[in-house]
């Protein structure tokens, strides 16, 4: 039922519009006058308008990495060292939080008001911690946010291999991951775009449906 109602409340005008064609059609074939005639006519522009407009013109909202930087903390000596250290002897094992940081824009490239929902992440290893400032704010039509986004990873290394983790970790952590922005436009209609984070690339869909028959479909070709 709710299904059924978010149906009808989207997509409203377009029935209206429809109906009035019907009717238009019913007077003509009872009468056969020219007002019955350009009543046709007029219903059916301002139908197939309603149409196009609801098919062609929707959101359409991109994302882009702007700026990226890396880093490395250290929080305290590993207790696997040797028991006495001698200053530039030994290359310590430390406690090292290991951090990505990025800041993305939301590129709203549409005459429409777009409307977030959510934002998820798929394919991050579990042993990441990721966080970000991304708002549930409306982004306006040829509009841009921006938010920031960070991942981290505790480890226990020397400073060079922390150093070495740090640049080649980056590239395993990203190689599958992907980025997956749902919102809506006034009328309610859910749109998804999917960024593939290693590729920087954008896939937009138009239903939740259509994205995992795509991912279906890949998944089965190249198996």
């Amino acid at each position: 039922m709710k299904i059924l109602l978010q149906f009808f409340k989207n997509r409203f005008l377009i029935l209206i519009e429809l109906l009035a064609v019907l009717s238009a059609v019913s007077w003509y074939l009872a009468t056969h006058d020219h007002a019955s005639a350009y009543a046709i006519f007029s219903s059916l522009v301002c139908f197939f308008s309603s149409l196009c407009l609801k098919i062609f013109i929707k959101p359409k909202i991109e994302l882009f990495v702007i700026n990226r930087d890396i880093g490395r903390t250290n929080a305290r000596i590993a207790i696997n060292n040797p028991e006495i250290i001698n200053a530039g002897a030994n290359n310590i094992n430390m406690h090292y939080k290991l951090s990505w940081n990025y800041t993305f824009e939301l590129r709203n490239n549409s005459s429409k008001v777009a409307y977030p929902i959510d934002l998820e992440y798929q394919n991050i290893p579990e042993s990441v911690c990721i966080t970000n400032e991304f708002k549930n704010e409306p982004i306006l039509a040829k509009h841009i946010k921006t938010f920031k986004l960070k991942l981290f990873k505790n480890v226990e290394l020397t400073p060079a291999k922390a150093d070495e983790y740090l640049r080649e970790l980056e590239k395993i952590i990203i190689s599958d991951a992907k980025i997956i922005f749902k919102y809506k436009d006034e009328q309610g209609s859910i749109y998804y775009t999917e960024f593939i984070w290693a590729e920087r690339k954008n896939i937009l869909y138009n239903h939740y449906s259509l994205r995992k028959l795509c991912a279906w479909m890949k998944k089965t070709l190249t198996k």
